[in-house]
């Protein structure tokens, strides 16, 4: 009994006779880690503060020798311009006539497809007058000179266009497509339900071929049951653009109001309107070199 209290008596002692030193001298360099780490994260704050605060002073002061500051930089970089929206010169502006009535007056623009037929057997003159605008707006706007016929040729074997003795229009589709392939870059729309949305794609376009339907005989247009012009240099101020009608020499080479034009879209057609946004002569797969071969009236 008097062994088992000694025992008991040693254990008692072992258990309270003071902290263990595995367990403290981690702690207390884990502490003095601790802290010294926290002392330096203040130390660096502080010193970072007072950097900033001389930078805000002078900007030029902080940085190295020969390297620029964001000041300096955006001092130096112009203003950014808007892109303006190409015009063309009048006088600079193609517009081809289709019909054989115009050549046998030997009008300007005029030439000697009008009277000629094409393999479908249809006068050029009596349908014409989609290819007319596509011949008008390449030649402008790119540095090669084609004619109504080259582009005729060009849409038929590089196009879905598939004209018939029935009818040799040309749809929208092909007219897009064959304008991409020159390099000339296009978009097609229909009508837009608010005349002010049609100013506004006008104000950013080159030009636009559109379709018109008018039964109104006293009308600016006659009646025509479905016709394409091309409508250049959209004036914001006057509400005016330049006309270019392959169809109608009196009415070719107009200034006109652009409200005519909106009045008149043809609406059963699936689209009304193709915008025309520029040339890229790196996205021309054609770039023809010969020039026109038939006969026309040159201004």
């Amino acid at each position: 009994m008097n062994d088992r209290k000694k025992i008991i008596r040693r254990q008692r002692y072992r258990r309270y006779s003071g902290p263990d030193l595995k367990v403290v001298i981690p702690a207390i360099c884990m502490i003095i880690i601790v802290s010294a780490f926290v002392v330096t994260m203040i130390i660096l704050n502080i010193g970072n503060k007072k950097d900033t605060a001389a930078l805000q002073e002078d900007p030029a002061a902080a940085a190295p020798a020969g390297f620029t500051t964001p000041a300096e930089i955006s001092e130096e970089l112009p203003e950014e311009e808007e892109e303006e929206v190409l015009r063309i010169p009048e006088e600079n502006i193609y517009s081809f006539l289709q019909g054989p009535k115009a050549w046998k007056k030997r009008k300007t623009w005029s030439g000697s497809w009008g009277k000629e037929y094409m393999d479908i057997g249809l006068k050029f003159g009596s349908f014409g007058c989609g290819h007319c605008c596509i011949t008008n707006i390449y030649d402008t706007l790119s540095p090669y000179e084609i004619s109504p016929i080259d582009t005729y040729n060009f849409t038929r074997k590089n196009t879905v266009y598939y004209p018939t003795k029935k009818s040799g229009a040309i749809g929208w589709e092909a007219m897009s497509d064959s304008l991409d392939q020159m390099g000339i870059d296009c978009t097609l729309k229909r009508k837009p339900k608010d005349y002010s949305t049609f100013q506004y794609r006008m104000n950013e376009s080159v030009c636009a071929v559109i379709l018109l339907l008018c039964e109104d005989p006293d009308a600016f247009w006659g009646e025509i049951s479905g016709h394409y012009v091309v409508i250049w240099n959209y004036d914001p101020e006057t509400d005016t653009v330049f006309l270019t009608n392959p169809g109608d020499y009196k009415l070719n080479r107009k200034t006109i109001p652009l409200r005519d034009c909106y009045d008149y879209l043809k609406g059963v057609s699936p689209f009304q309107i193709l915008y025309i946004h520029g040339y890229d002569e790196n996205f021309d797969t054609w770039k023809p070199e010969k020039g026109i071969s038939e006969k026309w009236i040159s201004p």
